[in-house]
């Protein structure tokens, strides 16, 4: 598993920590307010510290404010910080498609190359087929020529001694017999010497059958090698163009995904602004709270100061407040019935009016004293109407607020779950990408191997054709060595065989002289003479054919040995290019391990940035929910005097 898709698990994991804890808080805060145990605490603490939590309240709500604000400011900063994050990993991306762009022209230069060093294969295996048949074609003619030369010496050997015997019949006919003897002993030298030198071309040849045979075999399984090594080449761009239509449409789907990021932010940018304007419409409402507080206040001091007058008044109604505090005690839980308490606490002012008004008829200094206290109530209940009306108003704007509020929750909470749907599709697609070029990584580190094994290959090859020629020259060498020695056997045939003619050509003679007598074998003699002489002539045409054939092949020779010397350049120059891709790879994964610490980098940013706006979305939760504690506690109160 990568790094990134940790990071974004934590993240992913965190996200959804947060959530449900800023909601199990809201839960518990909204379960706290509504408790009836928790209203009655604070009718307990309201009595005697009235005035000393409505300063505190102000302060704090004072307080507030200022960090609400300084909130706003680093979610500002926070959210100039993501975009910046945004940009530098598109300008990665991109540095990503340029590189990727960069590999796939060197890829494609490779398999260049390797098409023309498979040109360049073809055409030394062709040099090779044209040796191997000009090779053969030699030997033929090498054959051919030995075979004439020796029918020549054959033929010269029978002539010379048919010109010694004549030679020898003229000047020394009674010593025909051990001439004769001699000549047969010769005879048989020269038949020893001509088997010695056929076993000795039957070994050369049968050593020249084999070496035929061994580079057949060589070049077959070269062959093989070479077929396997072109389907592995074509399997492997077959994949490599898989892997190009995979990646064309990922990042098809990579711009679709951006582009719904894009509408999901813009619609979470209205959201917050939405939410700003609610927050502006709280702090209104807070601030009208705090006048209507400040009435209230004065109305009280107001109270305290006719008090004193009014002392006989508050002895007679004491009663009937304690049964108001008990019946507002009683119906404090449900927010809705103010209007019903309201409504009673008019009725009981009522029967209270009627009470004094009865009370009025019996001691006429109290009516005096009750008209005074009516007019100033019904002043107080007129500016008690009003508050309350203000107050409904209040509760009215509160609640639509928090509808609005819950709107804005739910609509934010759905939008967040199709981002965090769209951060898990993106997270899944960023992982196909790198495993696609994982993928890439691996089949360019193959196709290195396989280039790896052809250098190999063709270094072996080089190496066995280099042994090859070696040999061959070991071989030419042997064999220019064996043709001396039997040149310098050739030799000293050539002086017997002239030892021989001279001693033929006196026999000749004296046969001559003798069949002269004879007709009929002087006339057979000579048409043999010239018989011979045409074959000797005959022979020497083809001699000279066969020493412009040498001369042809001898040139073929040099022109394939510059070809082999213009073939090795081209290897060095493939060797030097080879080695410039090896150093090109090399750079590139330099650049991919520095690509991947910068993303280590920026992650460990990205969850600094994190941990940061967590800690910020904690104290701005712990601030809205003691908020909405200090509102609850001001419209209770605020509620409690109403009805005093």
């Amino acid at each position: 598993m990568p790094f990134s898709m940790k990071i974004r698990s934590t993240m992913l994991l965190e996200s959804e920590n947060f959530e449900k804890r800023s909601h199990d808080k809201t839960e518990h805060y909204c379960g706290l307010l509504s408790t009836p145990y928790f209203h009655i605490m604070v009718t307990e603490q309201v009595g005697a510290e009235s005035k000393d939590t409505w300063l505190s309240l102000s302060t704090s709500l004072d307080f507030q404010e200022a960090n609400i604000s300084s909130e706003d400011s680093k979610t500002l900063t926070l959210k100039q910080e993501t975009k910046a994050l945004l940009l530098e990993v598109t300008k990665l991306i991109k540095r990503l498609e340029a590189d990727r762009m960069e590999a796939e022209k060197a890829l494609e230069r490779e398999r260049q190359r390797r098409k023309k060093l498979d040109m360049e294969i073809d055409k030394y295996e062709a040099c090779a087929r044209d040796t191997l048949e000009l090779q053969r074609h030699f030997d033929c003619k090498s054959r051919q020529l030995r075979e004439v030369q020796n029918q020549i010496l054959r033929i010269e050997a029978v002539s010379r001694k048919i010109q010694e015997d004549v030679d020898f019949m003229k000047k020394h006919s009674p010593l025909l017999e051990e001439k004769l003897n001699l000549e047969g002993e010769a005879v048989k030298d020269v038949l020893l010497a001509y088997e010695k030198a056929s076993k000795i071309y039957c070994d050369v040849h049968s050593e020249l059958m084999k070496i035929q045979k061994t580079m057949k075999r060589i070049d077959k399984e070269a062959k093989k090698k070479i077929k396997s090594m072109c389907e592995k080449i074509e399997c492997a761009e077959m994949l490599l163009s898989q892997y190009k239509n995979e990646l064309k449409r990922s990042e098809f789907i990579w711009t679709e995904y951006c582009m719904k990021l894009k509408e999901t932010e813009e619609k979470i940018i209205k959201d917050e602004k939405h939410l700003e304007e609610l927050v502006k419409q709280k702090a209104e409402i807070q601030e009208d709270a705090k006048c209507w507080n400040s009435k209230v206040e004065d109305l009280n001091k107001k109270v305290t100061t006719q008090a004193d007058g009014n002392v006989q008044i508050l002895d007679d109604s004491s009663k009937l407040v304690k049964a108001m505090e008990e019946l507002t005690s009683t119906r404090e839980i449900d927010l809705q019935s103010r209007k019903q308490k309201l409504l009673k606490i008019n009725e009981a002012l009522d029967v209270l009016k009627h009470e004094n008004e009865g009370l009025q008829g019996e001691s006429e200094e109290l009516l005096q004293k009750l008209g005074n206290c009516s007019r100033t109530k019904k002043a107080y209940q007129s500016e008690i109407k009003t508050l309350s009306k203000s107050v409904q108003k209040s509760e009215e704007q509160t609640e639509r607020l928090n509808e609005e509020l819950c709107k804005a929750e739910l609509s934010y909470i759905e939008k967040k779950a199709k981002y965090e749907e769209i951060q898990e599709e993106i997270a899944a697609e960023k992982i196909s990408y790198k495993n696609l070029e994982w993928n890439l990584i691996k089949e360019i580190r193959d196709a290195k191997g396989v280039c790896k094994v052809i250098q190999a290959r063709s270094k072996k090859i080089h190496d066995e054709l280099e042994e090859k020629q070696r040999q061959k020259l070991k071989k030419r060498e042997e064999d220019m060595k064996k043709i001396e020695e039997r040149e310098r056997h050739i030799a000293h045939l050539e002086d017997t065989f002239k030892r021989n003619e001279v001693l033929y050509n006196e026999n000749r003679k004296l046969n001559i002289s003798i069949y002269w007598k004879s007709g009929v074998h002087v006339y057979e003699e000579g048409s043999q003479i010239a018989e011979n002489c045409r074959t000797l002539e005959n022979l020497k045409n083809e001699l000279k054919e066969l020493v412009e054939l040498w001369s042809a092949k001898q040139i073929q020779m040099e022109k394939t040995e510059k070809s082999v010397i213009n073939l090795r350049k081209n290897l060095s120059s493939v060797m030097f290019q080879q080695q410039n891709v090896q150093t090109i790879f090399n750079h590139l994964q330099d650049e991919l391990a520095e690509y991947e610490k910068r993303l280590k980098r920026e992650a460990k940013v990205y969850e600094e940035l994190l941990q940061t706006r967590k800690k910020d979305l904690k104290n701005s939760e712990h601030y809205i929910a003691e908020f909405g504690v200090y509102y609850s506690v001001a419209n209770f109160i605020f509620f409690k005097y109403c009805t005093a």
